[in-house]
Order: structure tokens, then sequence, then C-alpha cells
């Protein structure tokens, strides 16, 4: 799910519109077993240099989007 969500911000989004205005921020949260800060960021599905891409080990910043993004329950609050 995550991943899928990243690699559509790249082609749907930042793939369509060349503004350097337009900037994408990406919070990283362990959900599978063996995720870590490392891998964050280095997965190549949002290669556009307007991607910032943080490590967010306790989920601080997606708990108050959980509701609103229907994340899943795995995601901690």
């Amino acid at each position: 799910m995550c991943r899928q969500g990243v690699s559509a911000i790249q082609e749907v989004l930042l793939a369509r519109e060349p503004s350097e205005a337009l900037a994408a921020f990406v919070a990283w949260v362990p959900v599978l077993a063996g995720d870590r800060e490392p891998d964050a960021g280095t997965l190549a599905l949002a290669p556009d240099a307007r991607v910032q891409h943080f490590w967010d080990p306790d989920g601080t910043l997606a708990a108050p989007f959980k509701s609103v993004l229907a994340l899943p329950g795995r995601v901690r609050a």
C-alpha cells in the first residue's frame, strides 16, 4: 500500500507537473517485518528531487492522518 502510494505520487503527480514550486513529503513508518530507516527514501519509487523522505519509527506523523486516509490498523496511533 505505501509503496503503491509513493509510486502514484511520482507517476501521476510529479511526472506530469514540472513546476519546481511543487514538493512532496513522504513519511515512512515501519509496517512490514524488517522495515528500517535506511530503506526509507532509497526505494527509487519517487526519485524526483522534489520529494523529501522522512522516517517515522513510532507513527507520530501518521497518527493524525490515520482516519482521514483510512490507513490500515497496523499503523500506530
